[in-house]
């Protein structure tokens, strides 16, 4: 599992969780971007998520939520995560490669 930093070091992230090949990844759907295009080829799956993610605040701050900045997307490395992501299926849109070997 990984949400890394939101920025300018996700793409180091998200090359790092790629290489790994397995696990499953929280991100802003940012497709316009070279490291969600490298992602969306690698991936397995994807489930993006409708909506925007609701933040729980931290103890300094209990009265306010806050939404996500943009879009969601869950990147999943490997068949089981793949599964996992397409047992949420009814959070979003999911969609499962199909790689040609």
């Amino acid at each position: 599992w990984m949400n890394p930093p939101y920025g300018t070091q996700t793409e180091m992230w998200m090359r790092r969780f790629v290489d790994h090949g397995n696990g499953i990844a929280l991100v802003f759907s940012r497709t316009d971007t070279t490291w969600c295009q490298m992602a969306m080829q690698n991936a397995t799956a994807m489930l993006f998520l409708a909506g925007r993610i609701e933040f729980i605040p931290g103890l300094e701050n209990q009265q306010k939520k806050s939404r996500c900045g943009a879009g969601t997307v869950m990147f999943a490395f490997g068949d089981e995560r793949a599964k996992a992501l397409e047992r949420m299926s009814d959070k979003g849109f999911f969609i499962k490669q199909r790689f040609e070997v």
